[in-house]
């Protein structure tokens, strides 16, 4: 009985030694793909930051406001579309916020 015994615990000890292997190959793996991902977005933002944009007018929105006519800034406030544009700036906002809470997908699929 001794025997079947033993038997027993070295056969449980070798399914927890394999169990915490496979847990352990499952974490490097998972590890290796945030890496990935890390050093991915590392590269992004030092090319970003390498880029000059400051003769672009891309980021200056002063800059982009003041090139348009002033004929056409009178009939835009005449409309309303600084209103809107808040009122649509807001809508996406809050719709990306609701997509932050689980189980909440709003339609999304």
């Amino acid at each position: 009985m001794q025997f079947f015994e033993w038997l027993q615990r070295a056969f449980q000890a070798i399914i927890a030694f394999l169990t915490s292997c496979v847990n352990t190959v499952a974490d490097m793996l998972k590890d290796l793909f945030f890496w990935v991902i890390d050093m991915a977005m590392s590269f992004c933002a030092s090319l970003l930051s390498a880029m000059d944009f400051a003769g672009t007018g891309l980021l200056d929105v002063a800059q982009v406001y003041a090139g348009i006519p002033q004929e056409m800034r009178d009939f835009l406030h005449v409309i309303g579309f600084s209103n809107c544009v808040m009122v649509v700036v807001s809508a996406v906002l809050i719709k990306i916020l609701l997509q932050l809470i689980p189980f909440v997908r709003l339609g999304a699929k």
